[in-house]
């Protein structure tokens, strides 16, 4: 009789274990597809202020009689993000909207997180970079290590790159240029 292997993920969907997920990407089709239908089947669905929010707060036309999902595919990416922070926002103008925002925010990170994109929500709503999850852990150990008075501009010229990154999808060229900006101040 053979003996079973214990399984390294009870219950995760195959994908999730056994694909080769590469680089985070910067953009997704299924990541739309997912955010347009998760806007469709929530609390949402039948909620026309949506429409008008896009409108109004973001700038361009909003589908009015299309599905979101088609909806999602066809505009920029910008859009897609910064329609996610305008219905957090949105939501927590309901009764119970703080819970309400945080569950969408929640639901839209898992999405990130499974599609492969390189962005993350923060608590407020908004949606940023994210590289990977040993350089966030990095990065939180390089602040907590220079959080002391004596390394405040150690700290500041850190914070500096890390605003530098944020500005545009971050490349493996920006993050060198980065760290080794960073390395002749300490070495100079």
């Amino acid at each position: 009789m053979s003996e079973q292997v214990p399984d390294p993920a009870p219950g995760a969907r195959f994908s999730h274990v056994y694909s080769q997920r590469g680089e985070p990407t910067q953009d997704s089709e299924r990541m739309r597809l997912r955010i347009g239908a998760t806007i469709q089947s929530g609390v949402l669905q039948n909620d026309r202020t949506v429409q008008h929010l896009v409108e109004r707060e973001i700038g361009i036309r909003a589908p009015w009689s299309e599905s979101w999902t088609v909806f999602l595919t066809e505009i920029n990416l910008k859009d897609v993000l910064d329609l996610i922070t305008v219905i957090a926002d949105y939501l927590r103008t309901w009764e119970n909207g703080e819970k309400l925002a945080t569950s969408w925010l929640a639901e839209i990170d898992r999405i990130f997180r499974e599609e492969n994109v390189h962005y993350r929500t923060e608590p407020k709503g908004g949606v940023r970079f994210y590289i990977d999850e040993n350089f966030a852990q990095a990065r939180s150990s390089v602040i907590a290590a220079l959080s002391g008075t004596r390394y405040s501009n150690a700290l500041a010229e850190f914070e500096k790159g890390m605003a530098a990154l944020a500005q545009a999808p971050p490349t493996e060229r920006v993050r060198l240029g980065v760290c080794l900006g960073q390395q002749k101040r300490f070495s100079g």
